[in-house]
């Protein structure tokens, strides 16, 4: 298992999800902030957090989004080596709608919508 997905001592699965996701609002907040040309001033970018949902912490994360579908739903590009899927999932309840595998030898690395579709980026 990934280390990185494995809670430590006394961290709750939650708790880590929590911890990822602030660390990628840290990472926009860093990367929007210094798209600017370097004599502008740029105002930091404030996040607040609204609430914590579950999350599969087996699933390497490759690419995901909410959007609005009979209410939230969660599209997410998941993998790990050898085994990628992408799945739509109640972000309240963690309650699978949908989970298309891909086959072995492809390898996801994200998910994107446009119109009414779901595309998955891979590689062989």
């Amino acid at each position: 298992m990934d280390p990185r997905s494995t809670p430590r001592a006394g961290v709750t699965a939650a708790q880590l999800a929590l911890t990822r996701i602030r660390a990628m609002a840290v990472w926009a907040a860093f990367f929007l902030s210094s798209a600017g040309a370097a004599s502008e001033t740029v105002e930091p970018a404030r996040f607040v957090l609204e609430g914590a949902y579950p999350h599969d912490i087996t699933c390497l994360t490759e690419g995901l989004f909410i959007r609005e579908a009979d209410g939230p739903e969660v599209a997410e590009s998941c993998g790990t080596p050898y085994k990628s899927a992408v799945r739509l999932y109640s972000p309240i309840t963690g309650d699978e709608r949908l989970t298309i595998q891909v086959p072995v030898d492809i390898s996801g690395r994200g998910v994107a919508e446009l119109g009414s579709a779901l595309y998955m980026l891979t590689n062989h």
